[in-house]
């Protein structure tokens, strides 16, 4: 049975196409390709499972970093990986993605509604679209019965996580206890 199984592959074909794979560089060309071959992109990244070992070395993960506007006056690093590698590693976290979610704060704790999985086959989204609405109820809610409100931008976190933790915070997750790369 291979790691990750063409339906996962498939969805994250389809959440790229659907929605891109980047909210600060324009779309690149090759999201057109995933859409208008979508049967042939699937096989081609059920392959590179199969074959991991030998994709990863002759055809190595690329991408393009540089600085991206933030309002009128500031920057911050950006980086746009390779589509197809994108497309690869999207279906990787779309098989675990289940899994992730069986072992994070149920939403109904009220306490983390950051992008919650949808486990739905039949939607575009990969997403609970109503996590950012329950999120700013419930900020709303708390910041009535407290005198201060403290915000925090965590967009320059994801270029300082440290892989190796990462990994083992997801290593439970994993219902086969394979490595998925």
């Amino acid at each position: 049975m291979p790691l990750v199984n063409e339906q996962a592959f498939r969805r994250a074909v389809v959440n790229i196409t659907t929605w891109g794979d980047t909210d600060v560089f324009p779309f690149p060309v090759e999201n057109h390709i995933l859409h208008d071959l979508k049967d042939n992109v699937v096989v081609h990244l059920s392959e590179m499972c199969r074959n991991f070992s030998n994709e990863v070395i002759a055809k190595p993960i690329h991408n393009f970093s540089t600085l991206a506007p933030v309002g009128y006056t500031g920057f911050r690093w950006a980086t746009q990986i390779d589509t197809v590698w994108n497309a690869y590693l999207l279906g990787l976290v779309i098989s675990l993605a289940p899994h992730i979610e069986a072992a994070r704060l149920p939403e109904s704790a009220g306490h983390v509604y950051s992008y919650r999985f949808q486990d739905d086959d039949t939607s575009e989204s990969l997403f609970n679209e109503s996590a950012w609405l329950g999120f700013q109820e419930q900020t709303r809610t708390l910041a009535e019965r407290h005198e201060y409100v403290v915000s925090v931008d965590v967009a320059d976190f994801y270029s300082r996580i440290y892989h190796h933790r990462l990994e083992n915070a997801l290593r439970p997750t994993d219902p086969t206890k394979e490595k998925l790369y």
